[in-house]
């Protein structure tokens, strides 16, 4: 486990491999959240839209994903110290979840202004909610005295390669949902919503690996 270290340009995080060995140690604790239609949308778009809706997902997002794969990754003397992380949002819950699911503590730094259904969530799961202000600065500076005080492994919230690596899960079940199909050359138009222009990258890598001659994709933010 890199317990949080920033990845090196040298050494990618994540390629097909690991993408598929993250979606076998999560799959016990997160939901295959369904792909929806809407014939309504189709006429609106004059395309076939297809929606991976991890707004069902556990935890209310796709960030359980990357935060069980990398609490269910540590070693069992890892786990005992406890997780740590820094988050104003969902990745909070998701660490407080994942921790929860383990059995183990979760330290979350949380900005004085996060939103009060956000620390809400954490408080639900379990997290121990260590304050800070809103900067980044104070943030990391909070994380790093209570790492210091507790050994708790820090789960960063996006520099982490056992949580980059579950940006692509999400298109697994996606890719399975369209088996039916046998045309030689098929547009898929995904709308996904809630993903970064670099976590939209990795999960239409993924996508495009997997069997290139058929994809066509269009990411949209919503």
């Amino acid at each position: 486990m890199d317990n949080g270290k920033q990845v090196k340009n040298d050494n990618y995080a994540a390629d097909i491999a690991s993408i598929r060995e993250a979606r076998v140690r999560i799959a016990p604790y997160i939901h295959e959240t369904p792909v929806l239609t809407s014939k309504s949308l189709d006429s609106i778009a004059s395309k076939r839209l297809y929606f991976k809706c991890e707004c069902f997902q556990k935890g209310g997002a796709f960030k359980i994903r990357g935060a069980s794969n990398a609490i269910f990754s540590l070693s069992d003397d890892q786990a005992a110290k406890g997780v740590l992380t820094h988050s104003s949002g969902n990745h909070a819950a998701a660490v407080a979840l994942a921790a929860k699911l383990r059995g183990i503590l979760a330290y979350v730094v949380i900005p004085k202004n996060a939103p009060k259904c956000k620390v809400e969530n954490v408080k639900r799961y379990g997290g121990q909610i260590f304050w800070s202000e809103s900067t980044i600065q104070s943030r990391e500076s909070i994380t790093e005295k209570v790492q210091q005080d507790t050994g708790a492994i820090l789960v960063h919230p996006f520099n982490n390669r056992f949580t980059i690596r579950n940006y692509a899960t999400p298109s697994c079940p996606a890719l399975a949902s369209f088996s039916h199909m046998t045309d030689s050359y098929i547009c898929f138009d995904f709308v996904v919503s809630g993903l970064s222009r670099g976590k939209r990258e990795l999960f239409f890598k993924f996508l495009r690996r997997v069997d290139d001659s058929r994809l066509h994709l269009l990411a949209v933010d919503i």
